[in-house]
Protein backbone atom coordinates (compact mmCIF):
# COMPACT_ATOMS: atom_id res chain seq x y z
CA UNK A 1 0.00 0.00 0.00
CA UNK A 2 2.70 2.16 -0.14
CA UNK A 3 4.43 4.04 -3.35
CA UNK A 4 8.10 3.37 -3.66
CA UNK A 5 10.81 6.17 -4.48
CA UNK A 6 14.05 4.76 -5.71
CA UNK A 7 17.41 7.35 -5.73
CA UNK A 8 20.20 5.85 -8.61
CA UNK A 9 23.44 7.48 -9.22
CA UNK A 10 25.06 6.59 -12.45
CA UNK A 11 22.52 3.64 -12.58
CA UNK A 12 23.40 1.92 -9.61
CA UNK A 13 20.57 1.92 -7.05
CA UNK A 14 21.31 4.05 -4.04
CA UNK A 15 18.62 3.63 -2.06
CA UNK A 16 14.73 3.95 -1.59
CA UNK A 17 11.90 5.00 0.24
CA UNK A 18 8.36 4.35 0.49
CA UNK A 19 5.54 7.25 1.15
CA UNK A 20 2.34 6.57 2.03
CA UNK A 21 -0.73 8.42 2.62
CA UNK A 22 -1.93 8.70 6.03
CA UNK A 23 -5.68 8.61 6.76
CA UNK A 24 -7.43 11.42 8.88
CA UNK A 25 -8.03 10.05 12.50
CA UNK A 26 -12.18 10.34 12.19
CA UNK A 27 -12.14 8.81 8.52
CA UNK A 28 -12.79 4.97 9.97
CA UNK A 29 -15.96 6.19 12.20
CA UNK A 30 -17.28 8.84 9.79
CA UNK A 31 -17.37 5.77 7.52
CA UNK A 32 -18.95 3.46 9.82
CA UNK A 33 -21.35 5.99 10.85
CA UNK A 34 -22.30 6.19 7.35
CA UNK A 35 -22.59 2.60 6.70
CA UNK A 36 -24.74 2.40 9.88
CA UNK A 37 -27.07 4.87 8.33
CA UNK A 38 -27.37 2.79 5.12
CA UNK A 39 -25.23 4.40 3.27
CA UNK A 40 -22.33 2.63 0.74
CA UNK A 41 -19.30 4.45 0.98
CA UNK A 42 -17.55 4.37 -2.58
CA UNK A 43 -13.47 6.00 -1.89
CA UNK A 44 -12.72 7.53 -5.36
CA UNK A 45 -9.09 8.50 -6.13
CA UNK A 46 -6.50 8.45 -8.87
CA UNK A 47 -3.90 6.50 -6.85
CA UNK A 48 -3.22 3.39 -8.03
CA UNK A 49 -5.17 0.45 -7.39
CA UNK A 50 -3.03 -1.01 -4.63
CA UNK A 51 -2.62 1.91 -2.85
CA UNK A 52 -5.64 2.93 -3.59
CA UNK A 53 -7.17 -0.56 -1.83
CA UNK A 54 -5.11 -0.29 1.05
CA UNK A 55 -6.04 2.76 2.04
CA UNK A 56 -9.48 1.95 1.58
CA UNK A 57 -9.12 -1.32 3.98
CA UNK A 58 -7.89 0.91 6.54
CA UNK A 59 -10.86 3.29 6.27
CA UNK A 60 -13.48 0.84 5.99
CA UNK A 61 -14.83 1.63 2.76
CA UNK A 62 -17.30 -0.49 0.88
CA UNK A 63 -15.90 -0.07 -2.46
CA UNK A 64 -12.62 1.36 -3.86
CA UNK A 65 -12.35 2.83 -7.78
CA UNK A 66 -8.71 3.70 -8.45
CA UNK A 67 -7.06 5.38 -11.25
CA UNK A 68 -9.44 8.35 -11.81
CA UNK A 69 -7.97 10.82 -14.24
CA UNK A 70 -8.46 14.29 -12.88
CA UNK A 71 -11.19 14.82 -15.94
CA UNK A 72 -12.93 11.44 -14.85
CA UNK A 73 -14.21 11.86 -11.51
CA UNK A 74 -17.52 13.85 -12.93
CA UNK A 75 -17.86 11.01 -15.50
CA UNK A 76 -17.84 8.35 -12.26
CA UNK A 77 -20.46 10.16 -10.36
CA UNK A 78 -22.95 10.36 -13.59
CA UNK A 79 -22.41 6.88 -14.01
CA UNK A 80 -23.16 6.25 -9.58
CA UNK A 81 -26.59 8.04 -9.94
CA UNK A 82 -27.81 6.18 -12.18
CA UNK A 83 -27.65 3.37 -8.96
CA UNK A 84 -29.44 6.45 -6.90
CA UNK A 85 -28.66 9.24 -5.05
CA UNK A 86 -24.68 10.38 -4.89
CA UNK A 87 -23.34 12.67 -2.31
CA UNK A 88 -19.70 13.53 -3.28
CA UNK A 89 -17.33 14.42 -0.46
CA UNK A 90 -13.76 16.73 -1.64
CA UNK A 91 -11.13 19.80 -1.02
CA UNK A 92 -9.23 19.49 -4.17
CA UNK A 93 -9.62 21.69 -7.96
CA UNK A 94 -10.25 18.38 -9.66
CA UNK A 95 -13.25 17.43 -7.24
CA UNK A 96 -15.04 20.61 -8.35
CA UNK A 97 -17.04 18.93 -11.43
CA UNK A 98 -17.47 15.90 -9.82
CA UNK A 99 -18.85 18.05 -6.56
CA UNK A 100 -21.19 20.38 -9.16
CA UNK A 101 -23.06 16.91 -10.78
CA UNK A 102 -23.31 14.85 -7.46
CA UNK A 103 -26.82 15.45 -5.93
CA UNK A 104 -25.12 16.80 -3.09
CA UNK A 105 -21.25 17.93 -2.82
CA UNK A 106 -19.78 18.61 0.39
CA UNK A 107 -16.27 20.46 0.30
CA UNK A 108 -13.98 20.34 3.23
CA UNK A 109 -13.27 24.34 4.50
CA UNK A 110 -9.29 23.33 4.31
CA UNK A 111 -9.92 22.93 0.49
CA UNK A 112 -9.48 24.79 -2.24
CA UNK A 113 -11.70 27.89 -3.28
CA UNK A 114 -13.14 26.33 -6.11
CA UNK A 115 -14.21 22.98 -5.07
CA UNK A 116 -16.06 25.29 -1.97
CA UNK A 117 -17.57 27.50 -3.99
CA UNK A 118 -18.76 23.90 -6.32
CA UNK A 119 -20.25 22.22 -3.01
CA UNK A 120 -24.05 22.74 -1.74
CA UNK A 121 -22.15 22.12 1.72
CA UNK A 122 -18.68 23.47 3.35
CA UNK A 123 -17.76 21.59 6.35
CA UNK A 124 -16.08 24.23 8.25
CA UNK A 125 -14.38 22.24 10.64
CA UNK A 126 -12.96 20.22 8.33
CA UNK A 127 -14.43 16.93 10.14
CA UNK A 128 -14.87 14.19 8.44
CA UNK A 129 -17.15 13.20 11.07
CA UNK A 130 -19.81 16.24 10.39
CA UNK A 131 -20.21 14.71 7.00
CA UNK A 132 -22.72 11.87 8.59
CA UNK A 133 -23.98 14.90 10.80
CA UNK A 134 -25.46 16.77 8.25
CA UNK A 135 -26.89 13.54 6.72
CA UNK A 136 -28.51 12.99 10.06
CA UNK A 137 -29.61 16.76 10.34
CA UNK A 138 -31.12 16.60 6.60
CA UNK A 139 -32.84 13.24 7.56
CA UNK A 140 -34.14 14.38 10.86
CA UNK A 141 -35.71 17.86 9.08
CA UNK A 142 -37.76 15.81 6.62
CA UNK A 143 -38.33 13.34 9.30
CA UNK A 144 -39.98 16.77 11.51
CA UNK A 145 -41.85 17.78 8.55
CA UNK A 146 -43.76 14.26 7.70
CA UNK A 147 -44.21 13.36 11.49
CA UNK A 148 -46.40 16.85 11.82
CA UNK A 149 -48.29 16.12 8.58
CA UNK A 150 -48.66 12.65 9.96
CA UNK A 151 -49.42 13.65 13.40
CA UNK A 152 -51.67 16.73 12.25
CA UNK A 153 -54.19 14.06 11.36
CA UNK A 154 -54.79 13.00 14.27
CA UNK A 155 -54.77 16.06 16.91
CA UNK A 156 -57.09 18.15 14.21
CA UNK A 157 -59.67 15.22 13.78
CA UNK A 158 -60.21 15.78 17.57
CA UNK A 159 -59.60 19.03 18.27
CA UNK A 160 -61.67 20.71 15.05
CA UNK A 161 -64.87 19.48 15.96
CA UNK A 162 -64.43 19.95 20.25
CA UNK A 163 -63.71 23.96 18.90
CA UNK A 164 -66.72 23.95 16.74
CA UNK A 165 -69.18 22.39 19.98
CA UNK A 166 -67.58 24.77 22.30
CA UNK A 167 -68.94 27.66 19.99
CA UNK A 168 -72.50 25.61 18.58
CA UNK A 169 -72.72 25.10 23.13
CA UNK A 170 -72.11 28.32 24.20
CA UNK A 171 -75.04 30.31 25.78
CA UNK A 172 -75.50 32.46 22.45
CA UNK A 173 -74.77 29.47 20.23
CA UNK A 174 -76.82 27.69 17.60
CA UNK A 175 -77.63 25.05 19.76
CA UNK A 176 -77.51 26.52 23.43
CA UNK A 177 -75.98 23.71 26.27
CA UNK A 178 -74.45 25.85 28.75
CA UNK A 179 -73.70 22.93 31.24
CA UNK A 180 -72.11 20.83 28.28
CA UNK A 181 -70.19 23.91 27.09
CA UNK A 182 -68.52 24.68 30.49
CA UNK A 183 -68.11 20.70 31.32
CA UNK A 184 -66.14 20.59 27.75
CA UNK A 185 -64.26 23.83 28.29
CA UNK A 186 -62.87 22.67 31.81
CA UNK A 187 -61.63 18.99 30.63
CA UNK A 188 -59.69 20.96 27.76
CA UNK A 189 -58.50 23.57 30.19
CA UNK A 190 -57.29 20.73 32.42
CA UNK A 191 -55.35 18.92 29.95
CA UNK A 192 -53.72 22.16 28.44
CA UNK A 193 -52.24 22.98 31.76
CA UNK A 194 -50.29 19.97 31.98
CA UNK A 195 -46.81 21.00 30.05
CA UNK A 196 -46.28 18.60 27.32
CA UNK A 197 -43.44 16.89 28.81
CA UNK A 198 -44.78 16.20 31.82
CA UNK A 199 -47.82 14.81 29.67
CA UNK A 200 -45.71 12.15 28.63
CA UNK A 201 -44.34 10.96 31.20
CA UNK A 202 -47.44 11.27 33.63
CA UNK A 203 -49.68 8.79 30.48
CA UNK A 204 -46.44 6.82 30.04
CA UNK A 205 -48.34 3.77 31.19
CA UNK A 206 -51.44 4.71 29.16
CA UNK A 207 -49.31 4.97 26.08
CA UNK A 208 -47.98 1.38 26.44
CA UNK A 209 -51.60 0.05 26.73
CA UNK A 210 -52.67 1.72 24.12
CA UNK A 211 -50.42 1.43 21.14
CA UNK A 212 -47.70 -1.04 22.68
CA UNK A 213 -45.00 0.53 23.42
CA UNK A 214 -44.04 4.08 25.21
CA UNK A 215 -40.56 5.02 22.98
CA UNK A 216 -40.65 6.05 19.47
CA UNK A 217 -42.37 7.15 17.11
CA UNK A 218 -45.38 5.08 16.95
CA UNK A 219 -45.76 6.02 21.16
CA UNK A 220 -45.49 10.26 20.88
CA UNK A 221 -48.60 9.90 19.36
CA UNK A 222 -50.60 9.64 22.32
CA UNK A 223 -49.69 12.34 24.26
CA UNK A 224 -48.76 14.56 21.27
CA UNK A 225 -52.87 14.03 20.35
CA UNK A 226 -54.05 14.64 23.74
CA UNK A 227 -51.24 18.35 24.28
CA UNK A 228 -52.27 19.60 20.87
CA UNK A 229 -56.01 18.80 20.00
CA UNK A 230 -57.26 20.87 23.31
CA UNK A 231 -54.96 23.59 21.79
CA UNK A 232 -56.75 23.59 18.35
CA UNK A 233 -60.08 23.30 20.02
CA UNK A 234 -59.51 26.35 21.66
CA UNK A 235 -57.93 28.29 18.16
CA UNK A 236 -60.68 26.83 16.35
CA UNK A 237 -63.59 28.68 18.89
CA UNK A 238 -61.65 31.77 18.93
CA UNK A 239 -61.58 32.08 15.11
CA UNK A 240 -65.12 30.54 15.12
CA UNK A 241 -66.51 33.65 17.09
CA UNK A 242 -64.94 36.24 15.02
CA UNK A 243 -67.83 35.17 12.45
CA UNK A 244 -70.34 38.12 12.40
CA UNK A 245 -73.54 36.76 14.69
CA UNK A 246 -75.60 38.51 11.64
CA UNK A 247 -74.66 36.35 9.28
CA UNK A 248 -75.56 33.31 11.66
CA UNK A 249 -79.20 34.82 11.98
CA UNK A 250 -79.63 35.73 8.83
CA UNK A 251 -78.67 31.50 7.90
CA UNK A 252 -81.58 30.87 10.65
CA UNK A 253 -84.19 32.98 9.29
CA UNK A 254 -83.60 31.38 5.96
CA UNK A 255 -84.54 27.86 7.46
CA UNK A 256 -80.69 26.60 7.65
CA UNK A 257 -80.27 23.95 9.62
CA UNK A 258 -77.19 23.49 12.48
CA UNK A 259 -74.91 21.47 10.10
CA UNK A 260 -75.53 23.83 7.46
CA UNK A 261 -74.80 26.99 9.60
CA UNK A 262 -71.90 25.12 10.34
CA UNK A 263 -70.40 23.99 6.81
CA UNK A 264 -71.94 26.75 4.73
CA UNK A 265 -71.57 29.97 7.27
CA UNK A 266 -68.98 29.70 10.25
CA UNK A 267 -66.35 27.54 9.05
CA UNK A 268 -66.21 29.49 5.02
CA UNK A 269 -66.69 33.12 6.83
CA UNK A 270 -63.81 32.10 9.44
CA UNK A 271 -61.08 30.83 6.78
CA UNK A 272 -58.79 33.54 6.98
CA UNK A 273 -58.88 33.65 11.12
CA UNK A 274 -58.63 29.65 10.78
CA UNK A 275 -55.45 29.75 8.82
CA UNK A 276 -53.54 32.47 10.67
CA UNK A 277 -54.29 30.72 13.98
CA UNK A 278 -53.97 27.38 12.29
CA UNK A 279 -50.05 28.46 11.58
CA UNK A 280 -49.62 29.82 14.66
CA UNK A 281 -51.13 26.40 16.42
CA UNK A 282 -48.62 24.14 13.85
CA UNK A 283 -45.27 26.22 14.40
CA UNK A 284 -46.24 25.37 18.39
CA UNK A 285 -46.79 21.93 18.08
CA UNK A 286 -43.91 21.82 15.99
CA UNK A 287 -42.22 22.74 19.02
CA UNK A 288 -44.27 19.60 21.07
CA UNK A 289 -42.91 17.36 18.05
CA UNK A 290 -38.83 18.16 18.68
CA UNK A 291 -39.33 17.37 22.22
CA UNK A 292 -40.54 14.12 21.17
CA UNK A 293 -36.64 13.21 20.76
CA UNK A 294 -36.53 13.02 24.21
CA UNK A 295 -38.78 9.46 24.15
CA UNK A 296 -36.80 8.35 21.13
CA UNK A 297 -39.38 9.58 18.20
CA UNK A 298 -36.35 10.86 16.26
CA UNK A 299 -36.40 14.20 14.44
CA UNK A 300 -34.43 17.28 15.52
CA UNK A 301 -34.90 17.20 18.84
CA UNK A 302 -33.41 13.14 18.92
CA UNK A 303 -30.32 15.31 16.67
CA UNK A 304 -30.16 18.08 19.02
CA UNK A 305 -29.92 16.03 22.16
CA UNK A 306 -28.16 12.60 21.07
CA UNK A 307 -25.81 14.01 18.70
CA UNK A 308 -25.48 17.60 20.34
CA UNK A 309 -26.50 17.83 24.11
CA UNK A 310 -24.33 14.16 25.02
CA UNK A 311 -21.45 14.51 22.40
CA UNK A 312 -20.70 18.24 23.84
CA UNK A 313 -21.07 19.75 20.17
CA UNK A 314 -22.89 22.77 20.54
CA UNK A 315 -23.05 23.58 16.76
CA UNK A 316 -24.88 20.39 16.16
CA UNK A 317 -27.39 22.07 19.11
CA UNK A 318 -27.20 25.35 17.15
CA UNK A 319 -27.69 23.94 14.07
CA UNK A 320 -30.59 22.01 14.96
CA UNK A 321 -31.88 25.84 16.07
CA UNK A 322 -31.78 27.09 13.30
CA UNK A 323 -33.51 24.60 11.38
CA UNK A 324 -37.01 24.62 13.38
CA UNK A 325 -36.21 28.48 13.05
CA UNK A 326 -36.20 28.01 9.69
CA UNK A 327 -38.98 25.90 8.97
CA UNK A 328 -41.45 27.65 11.49
CA UNK A 329 -40.60 31.04 9.26
CA UNK A 330 -41.59 29.25 6.54
CA UNK A 331 -44.94 27.94 7.84
CA UNK A 332 -45.59 31.25 9.03
CA UNK A 333 -45.17 32.72 5.74
CA UNK A 334 -47.39 30.06 3.93
CA UNK A 335 -49.90 30.93 6.13
CA UNK A 336 -50.07 34.81 5.67
CA UNK A 337 -50.06 33.79 2.09
CA UNK A 338 -52.47 31.55 2.04
CA UNK A 339 -54.64 34.55 3.97
CA UNK A 340 -54.28 36.92 1.34
CA UNK A 341 -55.97 34.90 -1.90
CA UNK A 342 -58.84 33.83 0.64
CA UNK A 343 -59.22 36.82 2.46
CA UNK A 344 -61.89 38.61 0.44
CA UNK A 345 -61.50 41.79 3.24
CA UNK A 346 -57.98 42.32 1.76
CA UNK A 347 -59.26 42.58 -1.75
Amino acid sequence: GKTPLMFLKNGILMGMIAVADVIRADSSQAVKELQDMGIEVVMLTGDNERTAKAIGRQAGVDRVIAGVLPDGKEEVIRKLKEQGKVAMVGDGINDAPALTRADMGIAIGAGTDIAIDAADVVLMKSRLLDVPAAIRLSRATLKNIHENLFWAFFYNVIGIPLGILLVVWAKNGIRPNPRAQEALGVIINLIRSVPFLILVIAIQNFTRKLVGTSVGTKAIIVPLTLASAPYVARIVEASLNEVDPGVIEAAKSMGASTWQIIVKVLLPEAKPSLITNGAIAVTTILGYSAMAGFCGAGGLGAVAINYGYYRFEDGIMWIAILFLVILVQAIQSLGMTLVKKVDRRAR
